[in-house]
């Protein structure tokens, strides 16, 4: 996953990552403003 946020692919690992995880409006802002692993992982238990 790490790989894939340090490519060119942020945006599609992000869109799968939401996808997957059912985030929040919130949260899809919040990560798209920061676009980081961490916050990504952040969000994890998001529901």
């Amino acid at each position: 996953m790490r790989a894939l946020a340090e490519s060119k692919n942020l945006n599609q690992l992000i869109a799968l990552y939401l996808e997957n995880n059912n985030i929040t409006d919130q949260g899809v802002r919040y990560i798209s403003k920061s676009k980081t692993l961490i916050k990504l992982e952040s969000f994890k238990f998001v529901s």
